[in-house]
């Protein structure tokens, strides 16, 4: 099937047996989600956008990254449409189908300078193994080398979920990441783990910061934002409209932090980031509650 199995429970849709699947795990088989009109009009629009987009940043990823369109909206007004930044996250989308949108012309025509990357949660919500979720990553990466030999990717940890660390999906993204944080050479591709960003002092996830315990809020997103934000003037080139900022919309306290975790920002700590919350089938519903039922497409406007 073409969606990733745990989505079948929310959308139902009517999907086709893939062509004969090429060797290895579903995660590595690229596939497009088939039955969602949302999903179809909103990778067309996308093939339409790249024909003349110019964008210095890419942000590829499932409904966590398509969320800077609704909760996110300002901060990517502010941080990074004077980036002429493209948002090719996908609500509900499997490494297998971000795959499929990096063959299927998603950035062609574009050379950016930047590919922000997070996907595989829905993986984990669909019972694939970390092992299995690592590699549909790692094809996923392989893949933009391939296509965007130039551009630098910055390789994000798959966010915390679930409310304590009891959770198990939390605590399969914990394992994939630790085997994801290895695909980073530091020079294409570049890791940050922006967990800590998001949880507690004690590791619990709170509904300030993700109301459903998977997606950010408006709190959330203004966090992801300004803890990234030391990491993208590094990797981005001067603006050149200010070639003394390399990212226009990143937040001045910042720009002579000493940085702490590398200096860079990084939120990234192994001994903070815990597992937690509710598992099951309420997780998967919580993944979706905020999936795009038709496209708002390139919009700000909040998802129908």
């Amino acid at each position: 099937m073409n969606l990733c199995p745990g989505l079948l429970l929310f959308f139902a849709p009517l999907v086709q047996d893939a062509p004969p699947a090429a060797e290895g795990p579903v995660t590595v088989r690229p596939v497009p989600v088939e039955g969602l009109e949302w999903w179809t009009a909103r990778h067309a629009a996308i093939l339409e956008r790249v024909k003349t987009a110019r964008p210095r940043a890419i942000f590829l990823g499932d409904s966590i990254t398509h969320g800077w369109e609704q909760a996110g909206a300002e901060e990517w007004k502010r941080r990074y449409a004077p980036l002429d930044a493209l948002n090719l996250g996908f609500s509900g989308d499997c490494t297998q189908h971000l795959l499929w949108r990096l063959r299927n012309g998603e950035v062609e025509h574009i050379a950016p300078e930047l590919a922000v990357v997070m996907i595989g949660t829905n993986n984990a919500t669909a019972g694939d193994s970390s092992v299995d979720i690592a590699a549909g990553v790692e094809a996923v990466l392989s893949e933009l080398g391939r296509r965007l030999p130039d551009t630098k990717v910055l390789l994000l940890a798959i966010f915390p979920r679930g409310e304590d660390r009891s959770n198990r999906l939390r605590q399969a993204n914990r394992r994939t990441n630790a085997m994801l944080r290895e695909l980073a050479d530091g020079e294409r591709v570049h890791w940050l783990d922006l967990s800590d960003v998001f949880l507690e002092e004690d590791g619990t996830l709170s509904r300030e910061v993700m109301p459903d315990l998977v997606h950010p809020s408006a709190e959330g997103y203004r966090r992801w934002a300004e803890a990234m934000a030391p990491e993208l003037a590094l990797l981005l080139h001067p603006s050149p409209a200010d070639p003394g900022r390399a990212d226009p919309g990143r937040d001045d306290r910042r720009e002579n932090e000493d940085g702490g975790d590398d200096g860079h920002g990084r939120a990234a700590s192994e001994g903070r980031e815990r597992a937690g919350g509710r598992a099951g089938e309420r997780d998967a519903r919580e993944l979706h509650s905020g999936s795009l039922p038709r496209a708002a497409l390139f919009s700000s406007e909040p998802f129908p």
